[in-house]
């Protein structure tokens, strides 16, 4: 390709986003580049985004990493980049509902609030003429995400970035905030060095410039802390240490194993040559040869082995040893410098000196927001109690309501929920439907709705959503945790939990303390959601920590009971279910009737997940003009409909409520659940196959085989061709109403699921006791 285009030329970049860009892993890479900025970002700055602002991503490539901040920032209006239209075509392709540009920066002339540029100025060889016209079309911030200090550069980049490239005050901007970032540390297949971030922002009009300095002024604020770099260090030389005395151990049996095989391989050539017909003892030698010879090449592989771990141990022990030396010299010039000591007096009193303090904060509002929203802010501080007291005392109500509610009898218990979505009643989703049941069976509910962050306004906080459910923002929450101690007279306490999350991790502990009873419910496999840019607050680690310290665990799904059994073996499933008052109790085998016309009618209702839903197997469907496939959904990709509706027998036909679901389904044959086969797609339990069975449906599966055992389903694999298979299953016998498929769904309704969860008693913790009970009389 770089015989073809100049590197780093439109057509460069045209050729590389038509052929290899998805194949080189390149919007796994955007992605990863986003979780790193938004690791990075302040919590002021993430406040900015969350309260809504114009926001540019400047050489955007397909829009992966657009689209993941659209969906952490929703009140933020974002817009894509690129000067390649062959990279915004795809992203107009996988994110419709976003706004993209194809454009040279420099024909920009639209402003933005905040201009962002990921890992695009290294290809430039002036990219500081990129970052002036980045500047340019900026209203108050620009912010890079470039490589640091890469001084063997990859093909495609042509600029080293270091501290001294960056002017703290330039073309009328400041730099408010840098941070830099050691991508080593974290294991990845992605960026092996370093990450630089710099915010700056827009200078106000008539700004006298400052004497000119750079980052490298301010080198201590932006490198690692030097007593975790000796923590780092030490722990490495520890591993190492352990590392040699087992090479050591390996070499010696390695010998020893050399000596030995040579003994018996010429005992054995000596019998060989001197008898003509070979004898047991003989056949006992070879099996014993061949027995040494397998151990000897398993020891040789353990060798090697051990070796390259230990040559890679000694060079991050060499890194890090003159890393520290660096950094040790840097530190001592900078506290030997008269401006570190200048500035540091200056912070003293600027920060420490109450008059001081509080005149150079409301002098920073009267230059960033003007001099009424300083009045406005001292009004407040003054009429208005702060904002953490406010939050108290809607808790510490809410709590002491609650409270009187049990001591009235109107309730006998309480159920701590959270939930990813705001409680809505027609919302047919796990946590909301186990919130209605614990609502009918008188249980006062906690219903805790995920925040990104604390600005994040949640509607109906601290109102009662549905009787007996509360709902309450997450941060006001785990910052108030110990308010739960109001309700402690209450009876019945529970916390189901669902969302593996640190700050739902740190508050289960003192849930726990609190006398709560513990169930962790899993949902979903967040792991492989993370994995696809989803859950961005999952970590592995969590996860595992809160399944051994709940009192009982439940999986919406048998392989994810599986996936967790190495850390315990009371892991039950529970799945989903169904409400037939949502669906319509006249509604019950709606779809059963005599089709007498020649057409197959196929549907799907639900949410159209572009990481597993088979858009390929659907389009196989339609080309056999007899079946037709209606879609009832959302999340799907505009350019994805628009290529199906070119088949004169698709439908699609967008959201529906619940209630109206059987208007559609009474004319359908077959419901289908088309996921690729994948983990994420193997461990759910989707809602809609209960459904489909409610209203009477044959359903046809990919991708889930653990949905094989339910009445009336069929797995597909593509032994045959799909169309041939949805003949077959239309012509095969439904089991009517029988008694399998009553005793299928008297068992999965919602109800029943949840009266299941309540009453699990779990056997994690009284079979320890037992066993050391036994073991001591």
């Amino acid at each position: 390709m770089e015989n073809e285009f100049t590197v780093n030329s439109k057509e460069y970049w045209d050729t590389r986003f038509e052929t290899n860009w998805d194949s080189y892993s390149g919007r796994e890479q955007t992605l990863y580049f986003g979780g790193i900025a938004i690791e990075m970002l302040p919590d002021w700055f993430k406040n900015v985004l969350s309260e809504g602002v114009t926001f540019a991503d400047v050489g955007c490539a397909e829009g992966d990493c657009t689209n993941f901040f659209s969906k952490l920032f929703p009140n933020t209006d974002f817009t894509g980049i690129d000067f390649s239209e062959s990279a915004i075509r795809k992203a107009k392709e996988y994110y419709p509902e976003q706004t993209f540009i194809q454009a040279d920066i420099k024909s920009i002339d639209k402003k933005f609030d905040v201009v962002f540029s990921s890992n695009t100025l290294e290809h430039f060889i002036n990219p500081f003429d990129i970052i002036r016209d980045l500047f340019r079309i900026s209203s108050q911030y620009t912010v890079v995400l470039i490589p640091f200090q890469e001084y063997e550069r990859f093909s495609e980049h042509f600029h080293t970035f270091d501290y001294k490239d960056f002017n703290v005050e330039y073309n009328g901007f400041t730099v408010v905030y840098a941070q830099e970032y050691d991508c080593s540390i974290k294991e990845n297949i992605f960026w092996a060095g370093k990450q630089l971030l710099v915010i700056y922002e827009r200078n106000q009009e008539n700004q006298k410039r400052k004497k000119d300095v750079t980052l490298k002024d301010y080198i201590n604020s932006l490198t690692y802390n030097y007593s975790d770099l000796k923590k780092e260090l030490k722990g490495i030389q520890l591993e190492n240490t352990s590392l040699k005395e087992n090479n050591k151990k390996l070499e010696i049996n390695l010998n020893h194993l050399i000596e030995t095989n040579k003994e018996q391989l010429a005992l054995i050539h000596t019998n060989i040559i001197n008898t003509d017909k070979l004898n047991d003892e003989k056949i006992r030698y070879i099996e014993q040869v061949n027995s040494l010879e397998n151990e000897l090449n398993t020891s040789i592989s353990q060798n090697l082995a051990s070796k390259e771990k230990l040559d890679f141990f000694d060079k991050q022990e060499k890194w890090l040893i003159a890393e520290k030396y660096r950094l040790d010299t840097e530190i001592n010039e900078i506290k030997s410098s008269n401006i570190y000591k200048i500035s540091r007096k200056y912070y003293k009193i600027r920060d420490n000196v109450p008059i001081v303090k509080h005149v150079y904060k409301g002098l920073r509002i009267w230059k960033r927001h003007g001099f009424y929203a300083l009045c406005r802010q001292i009004k407040h501080k003054i009429t208005k109690p702060t904002p953490q007291n406010k939050v108290n005392k809607n808790i510490e109500t809410l709590y002491s309501n609650i409270n009187e509610k049990y001591q009235e009898n109107k309730i006998n218990g309480l159920f701590i929920i959270p939930s990813a979505f705001e409680f809505d009643e027609l919302y047919n989703q796990r946590t909301i439907n186990l919130a209605k049941y614990s609502s009918k069976d008188n249980k006062a509910v906690l219903f805790v709705v995920w925040q990104w962050n604390k600005n994040e306004i949640i509607p109906g906080a601290f109102k009662e959503v549905y009787p007996n459910v509360f709902q309450i923002p997450l941060f006001e929450f785990t910052e108030n945790i110990e308010k739960l101690q109001l309700m402690n007279e209450i009876s019945n306490r529970k916390a189901i939990l669902n969302i593996p999350s640190e700050q739902w991790n740190t508050a289960l502990y003192r849930i726990k303390e609190l006398g709560y009873s513990t169930i962790y419910d899993i949902m979903d496999d967040w792991e492989e959601f993370n994995k696809v840019g989803q859950a961005a607050w999952y970590n592995k680690q969590l996860e595992e920590e809160m399944i051994i310290n709940v009192d009982s665990v439940v999986a919406v799904s048998p392989p994810l009971s599986e996936k967790f059994s190495f850390l315990r073996t009371d892991i039950i499933c529970i799945g989903n279910g169904y409400y037939d008052d949502l669906l319509g109790e006249n509604n019950k085998y709606i779809s059963r009737k005599n089709n007498t016309s020649n057409k197959i009618t196929v549907g799907y209702f639900g949410h159209l997940t572009e990481s597993w839903f088979d858009w390929q197997l659907v389009e196989s469907m339609l080309k056999n003009e007899k079946i037709f496939v209606e879609i009832i959904g959302y999340g799907a990709k505009e350019a994805t409909i628009n290529n199906l509706k070119k088949y004169s027998n698709f439908k699609y036909i967008g959201k529906v409520e619940p209630k109206n679901l059987y208007k559609y389904i009474q004319n359908w044959d077959i419901g289908m659940i088309p996921f690729k086969k994948s983990k994420l797609s193997e461990a759910v339990d989707p809602i809609k196959i209960y459904e489909y069975i409610y209203f009477g449906l044959k359903v046809v599966v990919t991708g889930i085989p653990h949905l094989e055992l339910f009445p009336n389903t069929l797995l597909y694999s593509d032994e045959i061709p799909i169309a041939d298979f949805i003949y077959k299953v239309y012509k095969d016998p439904i089991e009517n109403n029988d008694l399998v498929v009553e005793t299928f769904l008297n068992e999965s309704s919602w109800d029943q699921r949840f009266k299941k969860m309540m009453e699990y008693k779990n056997i994690y913790n009284t079979e320890i006791y037992h066993y050391e009970t036994a073991k001591n009389s």
